[in-house]
């Protein structure tokens, strides 16, 4: 359902203390925020498929949404999770061509969509303001490098702690600040995002907690500590056996 909407001024709050938003001028945020509307979608419902023509920005008021790639043999794969305050949309908006991945709701979502021929009139007026919709996509673009190598040169544990960051995080922001829960994610889901097995997940969650890094529950893993867990993923373990991805496995069965 879509409707024509002001946004609040607890919307605008959210979107001006997170992330891109928040370092755009004064004059893109109100005109984003003067040209969307509000979307209602529905718990399991799409914001967008994988395939489909450009649909603009879309901006996370309440809720949490799954971007997910669907391969050609047919399994899907979680790629980000976005939660309020978060933008999505950027790359269709730059190159005009379809959605690369599609956008799930976990959780009932109320959105703020910008259609792309107004994100075209705010961002395509000059070169510098072109470059404040790129800038995310950019910084997606380094981090995918950095996980081809760490998928290349790492063991299991230390990609699936490297996940958990990156999963807590806002895909489009910089590697800083805290980390949030994960949550409405299955292992099973966690490990096909990761390359891994079921058994090695369990397995590396179990040993993570032990570190005192996370915290597992039903449904739900809780970064408890996130510069640990950051160090670890990029420790060198040949230098130091105690933080060793291997060592840590070892001492402890599966998580159950």
């Amino acid at each position: 359902m879509n409707t024509h909407y002001q946004p609040s001024a607890a919307n605008r709050a959210l979107f001006q203390t997170r992330g891109w938003f928040s370092r755009l001028p004064d004059e893109i945020q109100n005109a984003l925020l003067e040209a969307g509307r509000h979307r209602h979608i529905d718990a399991g419902a799409m914001l967008f498929q994988q395939g489909d023509e450009p649909s603009g920005l879309h901006g996370l008021v309440t809720g949490e949404l799954h971007i997910v790639g669907s391969a050609s043999n047919g399994n899907d794969l979680l790629m980000a999770i976005h939660r309020p305050g978060d933008w999505t949309g950027f790359l269709t908006c730059i190159d005009h061509q379809p959605h690369p991945l599609s956008a799930l709701a976990a959780v009932e979502c109320k959105i703020w969509s910008v259609s792309p021929s107004d994100v075209t009139r705010i961002f395509e007026r000059d070169v510098p303001t072109f470059r404040l919709l790129v800038a995310p996509e950019m910084l997606v673009e380094r981090r995918n490098y950095r996980w081809l190598v760490e998928m290349v040169t790492r063991p299991p544990v230390q990609r699936i702690a490297e996940r958990l960051i990156d999963l807590g995080r806002w895909t489009h922001s910089e590697r800083r600040g805290p980390v949030s829960p994960i949550e409405h994610v299955s292992q099973e889901a966690l490990a096909a995002a990761t390359n891994v097995s079921r058994q090695t997940m369990n397995s590396a969650l179990g040993a993570l907690e032990e570190m005192k890094l996370i915290r597992v529950g039903y449904g739900r893993i809780e970064i408890l500590n996130s510069r640990g867990l950051e160090d670890f993923a990029v420790c060198d373990h040949t230098k130091n056996r105690e933080l060793s991805p291997t060592r840590q496995l070892s001492r402890r069965p599966p998580h159950t």
